[in-house]
């Protein structure tokens, strides 16, 4: 009895449709996106520690979390501006836009201009709007944010506020490549709030 059980278990298991994996979100293209990340990185004791993005402590690598700014969940909308330029598309973007803007967009999700390697507490914060970036490339924390927590049990959040992204200060932006890090308008489109290109209205034909 319990044969046929199991010879039903796998009938139906094997028949059902499979979710599919998004190719985006595949193990191996994660660690690659995560590799390209720590190699921009700044990188410590035989490249076993890095800092992070935001707060500029050293953790161990296992620590530091490979963070996407424009999320999965916006990809497909993303890639249609990307990609063609869309007129709806453009109303995905809350900036003045230039010719130019274009070409410092990422060319996929996985792109490391679209990446932060961050520790555990920014990322938090930056998923929860808490941590953003100002048009001056500068860090702007939630006051409530940076009150009620600690980086690391030891630094605060207090004099993270306001500073200059770490890639563009002087000293460090003559030894990057800043192509491989994110502009401002990245920033801003992750968190337009419009995340849906609008509908066109369809002609209606008069009755009369």
């Amino acid at each position: 009895m319990h044969i046929i059980y199991i010879i039903i278990f796998i009938l139906v298991y094997y028949s059902s449709p499979k979710p599919t994996l998004n190719p985006l979100r595949a193990p191996a293209v994660q660690q690659l996106f995560r590799r390209r990340l720590i190699s921009r990185s700044r990188t410590f004791d035989n490249n076993t520690m890095a800092k992070c993005d935001f707060c500029d402590v050293k953790f161990s690598l296992g620590l530091l979390n490979a963070a996407h700014i424009i999320s999965f969940n916006k990809s497909k909308e993303f890639n249609a501006y990307r990609i063609n330029n869309d007129d709806d598309c453009k109303e995905l973007v809350k900036y003045n836009k230039t010719d130019t803007d274009i070409d410092f967009l990422p060319t996929s999700v996985n792109a490391s201009n679209n990446g932060l390697l961050l520790c555990k507490t920014c990322h938090n914060g930056f998923d929860k709007g808490k941590i953003t970036i100002t048009k001056e490339d500068r860090i702007q924390i939630d006051k409530g944010f940076y009150d009620s927590n600690v980086v690391d049990g030891v630094h605060t959040y207090e004099g993270i506020h306001g500073n200059l992204l770490w890639w563009l200060r002087k000293g460090e932006k003559e030894l990057r490549n800043l192509s491989d890090f994110p502009k401002f308008f990245v920033f801003n489109y992750a968190k337009s709030e419009n995340a849906k290109p609008k509908k066109r209205k369809r002609n209606q034909k008069s009755n009369v």
